[in-house]
């Protein structure tokens, strides 16, 4: 049986954003009053009449849940036109990530960085700290290039994760070197895990859901959490073409890990096709917003969803930043970034600092899109920090 490592991989508010209840209790301000930036959630927030359906179903809680959410699973399988049996749901995405380390069983796993954290600290946990990265390069925009898919393929892995949009970057995967790994995944017999937690909020969507059935090592993981904004309720699914893969998970997983009001949540949320459809053009309004409202502070790299990877810069208005060009440089912009990130937080402000993730240098954050009025906040304070440091 394999045991945990017991080394880095315990759960941080540094791994993470949204700790919004921690810097409130911290700061001691109410948490409403916290600006969040630190979370890619969907800043359309909750959809309209779900307050009401929680407070109607609240009676539900008094019965167990279905034991594997039969309902909510036979109408997700009905609108993506896939079975049931190829479907298996839990409290949002990264509880599958966990169990895929967990019973999948792989030695030789690689995640291709920069990446959501919980990647590498899944087969972690479960005592496989060895993780190969492939890391995407600046020079490349930290797209998956054709080359670097067979460099990638040629070391021979079990297994292989990513999201699609990537997980700090905000970059979707080129066709054409994603067609590219999952035909040498079938052709090799290594699974790829692929990640949409993300995809809802891309005006031009390429699901992979349905290739499960022409990829029998494709695994998609997909996330309710992310696109109608509830990370306290949680709420996600996997879509595997591989009965062995389902069935696993059917006869390890403990039961009743999704509670009777996330799955009332989840049979409302997929009726929501408004809220679906307005998505993807709100984000790219607010994000456009956001990257020219804060232009004078940031470096920032494209995105195609609700978050935008960036740099800090040294000054407002200065040139744009590469890379470092040396220690002292490095050093540099990490100290500027940690005052920065300090002094939002000191605001009630929080952005996601990227330090210590596989394949970044130390001068990048990470800020979720964000309502207009909030994105104004930001900027302030920003001013605000500049005029006394600058």
């Amino acid at each position: 049986m394999d045991k945990p490592s017991g080394k880095t991989a315990r759960l941080t508010e540094k791994r993470h954003g949204g700790g919004v209840v921690e810097a409130a209790r911290a700061l001691n301000k109410n948490f409403e009053d916290i600006i969040d930036f630190s979370a890619n959630i969907n800043p359309l927030g909750l959809p309209e009449g779900l307050k009401e359906l929680l407070g109607f179903s609240i009676d539900s809680i008094v019965h167990y849940p279905e034991i594997r959410a039969r309902t909510l699973r036979e109408k997700i399988a009905r609108m993506s036109d896939l079975s049931p049996s190829s479907i298996f749901v839990e409290a949002g995405s990264t509880p599958l990530i966990y169990m895929l380390a967990r019973h999948l069983g792989t030695q030789n796993n690689c995640v291709i960085a920069p990446a959501f954290s919980e990647y590498a600290a899944a087969f972690e946990i479960m005592g496989r700290p060895d993780v190969h990265y492939h890391v995407l390069t600046e020079a490349d925009e930290f797209l998956l290039t054709q080359e670097s898919v067979n460099e990638l393929v040629s070391k021979q892995h079990d297994l292989v994760i990513l999201a699609n949009p990537a997980n700090p970057t905000g970059r979707r995967l080129p066709p054409a070197s994603l067609n590219q790994l999952m035909r040498y995944s079938s052709e090799k017999g290594f699974f790829l895990v692929l990640d949409e937690a993300f995809m809802g909020f891309c005006e031009d969507q390429f699901s992979m859901e349905r290739a499960i059935h022409d990829f029998p090592y494709l695994i998609v993981l997909k996330s309710l959490t992310k696109l109608f904004a509830i990370p306290g309720l949680r709420l996600g699914y996997m879509v595997s073409g591989n009965n062995d893969v389902i069935n696993t998970f059917e006869d390890r997983m403990e039961p009743w890990s999704v509670n009777s009001l996330a799955q009332k949540a989840g049979l409302f949320l997929l009726d929501q096709k408004r809220y679906v459809e307005d998505t993807p053009a709100n984000a790219t309004k607010l994000r456009n917003f956001l990257t020219q409202t804060l232009s004078p502070f940031f470096d920032f790299f494209d995105s195609e969803c609700n978050f935008v990877m960036a740099r800090i810069k040294d000054a407002p208005n200065a040139p744009r930043m590469g890379p470092p060009k040396d220690p002292q440089e490095l050093e540099e912009r990490k100290l500027l970034k940690k005052k920065v990130v300090d002094y939002l937080y000191a605001q009630g402000i929080l952005i996601r600092d990227l330090d210590g993730m596989k394949g970044l240098d130390d001068g990048f954050v990470r800020l979720a899109v964000r309502p207009q009025n909030e994105t104004i906040c930001l900027r302030k304070s920003l001013e605000s920090f500049y005029a006394q440091t600058v």
